[in-house]
């Protein structure tokens, strides 16, 4: 289950997280974390 989830489009890994899916699905418990286009945040989950 994922914590939060995120809906930071340009972070590098966000195809790859759990929490940007969880926010796609519709997660009304997100955040924008810090993820840049050439990194990934702190707060990635691999899905």
């Amino acid at each position: 289950m994922v914590d939060k989830a995120c809906d930071n489009k340009i972070c590098l890994k966000h195809e790859e997280c759990a929490r940007y899916e969880a926010w796609l699905k519709g997660d009304k418990n997100y955040k924008t974390f810090k993820g840049k286009a050439h990194k990934a945040c702190g707060q990635f989950i691999q899905k």
